[in-house]
């Protein structure tokens, strides 16, 4: 369905200030949990996509938009006879990987980056996409579009020499590289998304070219002819509202990402907990003490403090 210029418009506005609220809200928690906030964040914000998405995702199936073939498509199997090994399930998996390891990466980063630092690496997001869709989606660019990326490029490169002659004092270099890395994985992710969409497309292309090629085959030699009741009757059935299945419903799509997104989540959580914990801290103690912060039951300092005292 081809949307109206004020409903892009919409979009983009929706779009731009949503994401700057996270921006703010996201500083704004990992002032208060520091080096407790990767974990935090990880197991959270998974949770959260999943009871966000799977609530729409039942209306939309209730309603008939989302059919059982897209969500065999996206569980099951991949249209090959071949399950979890070709097809849309390993593109939908990395990409809940991706998701994942992009918000832990930026959690783990944000108290250690300014908010310049973090605005300029951040806007590097564009020039993954463009590797990331050249390598997968075999995409081509014109050259507004380099230009647009090569300014962003520009605004990164500035900040890591300024970085690397230590301008920026508010900034660690190894936390920097997070917030690039925080950056490609969402860009990946992205593409990886945009691959399942496209195979969705072939398969509904195969799958009619087929039933065109059969239909072709056992048509008789001599048809009979049709009744105008007959003709009247079967132009009522192709006037019918039916669900457009060339097109892979969004919902689908996403609840699948944000289900891999929970179940790479503890995983992807605790290896970067040994970036953030204390040195005299054991890593189920840091587990503990992470939720304890997270449920705003003490300060993160005290914490802190009290691994000292031990140690």
């Amino acid at each position: 369905m081809r949307r109206s210029g004020a409903e892009v418009t919409v979009a983009i506005v929706v779009s731009i200030c949503l994401g700057a609220l996270n921006g703010i809200f996201s500083k704004i928690k990992a002032d208060q949990l520091q080096r407790f906030d990767g974990l935090a964040s990880g197991v959270m914000n998974a949770i959260g996509y999943v009871a966000g998405y799977f609530p729409i995702l039942y209306l939309r199936w209730r309603a008939g938009i989302v059919t059982t073939g897209m969500l065999r498509f996206m569980y099951v199997d991949s249209g090959d006879g071949r399950r979890y090994v070709r097809g849309a399930h390993r593109f939908i998996i990395a990409g809940g990987l991706a998701d994942e390891a992009g918000q832990i990466c930026s959690s783990v980063a944000a108290p250690y980056v300014s908010i310049i630092a973090s605005t300029l690496l951040g806007q590097t997001s564009s020039v993954w996409t463009v590797v990331a869709s050249s390598i997968v989606l075999h995409a081509r660019y014109v050259f507004q579009e380099f230009l647009g990326v090569a300014v962003a490029l520009l605004g990164a490169s500035i900040e890591v020499v300024d970085l690397r002659n230590g301008g920026d004092h508010k900034t660690q270099f190894s936390m920097a590289l997070l917030v690039l890395a925080a950056a490609a994985a969402p860009a990946v992710s992205f593409v990886f998304k945009e691959k399942v969409f496209r195979l969705w497309r072939q398969r509904k292309k195969n799958e009619t070219s087929s039933s065109s090629s059969e239909r072709r085959r056992r048509r008789p030699q001599t048809e009979t002819k049709t009744t105008p009741l007959l003709r009247s009757h079967q132009g009522a059935e192709s006037s019918a509202p039916t669900t457009d299945v060339s097109q892979l419903d969004v919902w689908v799509v996403a609840s699948a990402a944000a289900v891999w997104s929970l179940a790479w989540a503890p995983a992807v959580s605790l290896a970067t907990s040994y970036i953030k914990k204390p040195s005299s801290m054991s890593l189920s103690r840091y587990v503990v003490n992470t939720f304890r912060c997270f449920s705003n039951q003490l300060d993160y300092r005290d914490f802190i403090d009290d691994d000292d005292d031990d140690s």
